[in-house]
């Protein structure tokens, strides 16, 4: 998709694609840096939910495509976006515009 052809004419649409190319394993190793996620070859791993407090790993989250779900919570996300706009509490634009900005560069 031509970015600068979204930037020009809907920009809210450019920073949701720019924030989509961002890889999850890299997001989520920043997410949760206590974590083995970078030594790990699985897509699916679990992790201690940051939504609740969690004794044992319950959050579920897929690296390739970003999903996750707590099986302690219920917490679920459809994306890196989804999940940063949960775990900040923001809108998901806003999540988006913040994940696309200039100033992250996770998508290398």
């Amino acid at each position: 998709m031509n970015t600068s052809y979204l930037k020009h004419h809907n920009p809210v649409l450019a920073m949701i694609h720019k924030a989509m190319q961002i890889k999850p394993r890299l997001y989520y190793q920043m997410q949760f840096p206590n974590e083995d996620i970078a030594q790990t070859k699985a897509s699916w791993l679990n992790v201690h939910c940051c939504f609740h407090e969690d004794h044992n790993p319950s959050l579920s989250i897929n690296l390739v495509h970003g999903y996750c779900r707590c099986f302690g919570c219920g917490i679920h996300c459809r994306s890196i976006i989804g999940f940063h706009s949960k775990r900040y509490q923001l809108s998901f634009i806003h999540a988006a515009k913040i994940l696309g900005g200039e100033d992250v560069c996770l998508s290398i």
